[in-house]
């Protein structure tokens, strides 16, 4: 407050302090709990910032000079309550003189003290004795004396501060200055000693903590670990607060056996666009390689590293997207836990539900996609490619580039559609070129669309030619015609129960889809339909799932889609969903396809918030068996106690001309978090594959949480799969890889040892939720 505003408010306090000598002030704050600090700012203090209210029992009052006030002192602005048994308030200086129990309250600071003197009026002054506690940080303490320098800043002088709750003192920092910055949302902690109980530990001479919970740039606790190969590890990072939607961190990861490595995080966030960037580096591995250069998958000790780019954007018609991931050997994430930009594991544009581990991908996704949406026009441009870490990978279609437009066109109520799609595409295995080829998409297509209270019905006719060039001389150039008429309808129907909040939505959806073939052979394997099996890849006009155009001349598709949902709450508690497709006849045109008839079934039941399950079959009958299941059930009754059991089996179909190739995996995963009394958890993983008997994975800790510290151990052992070459073909050794986690924290002060929460989610994504 200003020292002409302040007389101007206080020139009538005498009138003032006569209307309230009276009331009682039993109902106001005697004093300040710390952990429930009441809020400055109330319905009788002033609004404008330029006032004061003062209260009392009692006051004398000099115009013009001072007034003396007691008993039961409060003084309130906009932004501040003082209290204290007696106060005097000089008018000439504009400084308040406080005695006998003194306490101060601010937005997110509680201050008692014995006396205090200083413009409080203007954020200026002094509490000597002080018992403080800051809301945001949760720190409190006591100081010798706590001075304001201004609303932003002040000094603690001869501090023990903490943050263990209801008054704890497991640890204690002493220090002779702490100077806090609200505007900059730090804490500076000059000459400090940590104290557990009333042992000094270590010797800081400068420290910085944040005032709130807002990311603040500094060091990230260090991470300690044990490693049988890699021996003892040690991480130590620095984290970049550049701009709320701009970060950064740069490590130090020391491996004992090995060597060191430079990580690099960068992150943004904007408007239109997110992105990241992951980088390692390693100048030499002081462990020898496997030798792999007669694979053609050879690499050396020197210069392994990772770099890896995920990329979105999209402002009004233009979208981008990037996927960019390249390491330096094929072994690189099976040696180190490392990670890659989110979204960048997944191996084409469908981003799946249980992505790999980075040390089990098959192979790393470089694509890019440029494209551009107008009212009526549209095209794209865009570059797939991989870059193989395991030999049963080799030979997968790149496509460099693809390049498309799309033209639609509303006639009435008929639309008209126009494709047309170029993709060069090659398969390459190492260094040498399997397949080189290209294929030109020309589709047209006149829809009449009807809507009705009930559902839709969808009328189509079309015309596709595909004109294909190969590198090979015998298969030159094929051309095919493939007219078409299909028919699509569906209907949304509602029946909500009597007398309770359970409303039935079922959803039945047809499609027949009748056409022609005018060539007696063709190769698939441009021709690539979803690689995940989904509801919707059943209504395609060709196949469901993988590489499998199958080009057909006649199919149908039924599928429904039952939902019960309480419409008080909106919860979805159960959802059933089932397909059938069935694609035409075996044909002299088509000979490598026999008759097609998948099924699709998917079960979602949510009875209760803390309890989801999900169950999702594909059943080929082709190959008599399942092609994919998954199963998963997740049951967490408390933030402290959750159970989540996956399970899933995938028989991929892989053809490339003639040839099929099944790639089949099972894969059980369990995780739990356990409470035992208030303090104790224990948390377990475990994983294997079945296929194969081998255990990917198993984890066990156990943690103690007290109210100030915290500290857990856990062992962990897992599946370490290496490439190796014996001459003629690829092996993969089956080693074990164990290790040994053990972190310690000080709450809201430290942690050392390994991020266990960060392994857990790596393990197994969403445990709990």
């Amino acid at each position: 407050m200003k020292h002409r505003s302040s007389r101007i408010a206080t020139s009538a306090l005498g009138l003032f302090l006569n209307l309230l000598l009276s009331i009682s002030l039993a109902n106001a704050d005697a004093g300040i709990q710390r952990a429930n600090c009441p809020k400055p700012v109330q319905s009788d203090g002033p609004t404008n910032p330029n006032q004061a209210f003062i209260s009392a029992f009692q006051a004398t009052v000099i115009p013009d000079r001072r007034a003396d006030i007691a008993g039961d002192v409060v003084i309130r602005t906009n932004a501040l309550l003082l209290q204290a048994d007696h106060a005097t308030l000089n008018f000439e200086t504009n400084t308040l003189s406080l005695t006998d129990n003194v306490s101060l309250i601010d937005q997110d600071l509680c201050v008692q003290g014995d006396s205090a003197t200083g413009n409080f009026f203007a954020g200026q002054g002094e509490i000597a004795s002080a018992q403080f506690f800051l809301q945001q940080s949760d720190l409190q303490g006591s100081a010798e004396r706590l001075a304001f320098v201004d609303d932003q800043r002040f000094a603690i002088h001869g501090s023990q501060i903490t943050r263990c709750p209801n008054g704890g003192d497991t640890w204690q920092i002493a220090s002779r200055l702490v100077a806090a910055d609200r505007s900059q949302r730090n804490i500076t902690i000059k000459n400090m000693v940590l104290r557990i109980k009333d042992l000094p530990v270590f010797y800081l001479p400068y420290l910085k903590i944040p005032v709130n919970q807002t990311r603040q740039s500094g060091f990230l606790p260090l991470s300690v670990a044990r490693d049988n190969r890699n021996g003892i590890e040690a991480k130590a990072q620095y984290y970049w607060s550049a701009k709320p939607n701009l970060d950064a961190t740069i490590g130090l990861w020391h491996l004992a056996n090995r060597g060191e490595i430079v990580q690099a995080e960068i992150r943004g966030l904007g408007i239109s666009s997110r992105g990241q960037l992951n980088a390692d580096f390693m100048s030499r591995d002081r462990l020898q390689p496997v030798d792999l250069s007669a694979g053609n998958f050879g690499y050396s000790q020197a210069d392994r590293g990772m770099f890896s780019l995920f990329h979105e954007f999209q402002h009004q018609g233009f979208s981008s997207a990037v996927k960019f991931n390249k390491a330096s050997d094929v072994n690189y994430f099976r040696d180190f836990a490392t990670s890659i930009a989110p979204f960048s594991r997944d191996l084409g544009p469908f981003t799946t539900d249980n992505r790999e581990r980075e040390r089990q991908l098959p192979a790393l996704s470089q694509s890019i996609r440029l494209a551009w949406t107008g009212q009526n026009l549209s095209g794209h441009i865009g570059y797939q490619g991989f870059q193989s870490l395991a030999p049963q990978f080799e030979g997968q279609l790149r496509k460099r580039p693809e390049i498309g437009l799309q033209y639609q066109h509303s006639l009435g109520r008929l639309l008209f559609r126009g494709i047309g799609l170029v993709t060069t595409s090659e398969a390459q295995a190492s260094n040498n070129l399997l397949f080189e080829g290209r294929r030109d998409l020309l589709q047209t297509s006149l829809a009449y669309p009807q809507a009705f209270d009930w559902g839709f019905i969808e009328s189509t006719l079309g015309f596709e030619q595909h004109g294909y060039h190969y590198d090979a001389a015998q298969i030159s150039k094929q051309m095919i015609r493939y007219p078409y008429a299909t028919i699509k309808a569906g209907a949304r129907l509602l029946k909500k129960t009597p007398n309770q909040p359970l409303l039935k939505v079922l959803e039945p959806l047809l499609k027949i889809s009748v056409g022609s073939l005018d060539h007696d052979r063709f190769f698939p394997m441009l021709d690539s339909s979803q690689l995940e099996p989904t509801f919707d890849a059943l209504f395609q006009s060709r196949g469901a799932h993988g590489f499998d155009p199958h080009w057909v001349e006649k199919s149908i598709t039924l599928g429904v889609t039952h939902r019960w949902i309480n419409d008080q709450t909106g919860q979805q508690t159960l959802a059933l969903t089932g397909g059938l497709a069935h694609f035409g006849a075996p044909s002299a045109k088509a000979p490598i396809h026999n008759l097609r008839q998948p099924f699709y079934l998917r079960i979602e039941a949510s009875p209760k918030r803390i309890l989801s399950s999900q169950l999702d079959l594909t059943f080929d009958h082709e190959h008599g068996d399942l092609h994919s299941g998954f199963f998963n059930l997740s049951y967490h009754p408390s933030p402290k106690a959750a159970l989540r059991v996956q399970h899933r089996y995938r028989s991929k179909t892989k053809q490339q001309f003639d040839v099929e190739e099944r790639l089949s995996t099972e894969v059980t995963q369990l995780a739990a978090t356990l409470p035992l009394g208030k303090a104790f958890t224990i948390r377990g993983l475990w994983a294997r594959n079945s296929l194969v008997s081998k255990h990917i994975e198993s984890l066990v800790g156990v943690s103690y949480n007290g109210c100030c510290w915290s500290v857990e151990t856990a062992f962990r052992r897992y599946y370490d799969p290496q490439l190796a070459w014996n001459g003629t073909s690829f092996r993969v050794e089956a080693r074990e890889r164990k290790g040994v986690f053990l972190t310690f924290e000080l709450k809201g002060l430290m942690q050392i040892g390994s991020d266990m929460d960060k392994l857990y989610r790596e393990m197994l994504p969403n445990i709990g939720q």
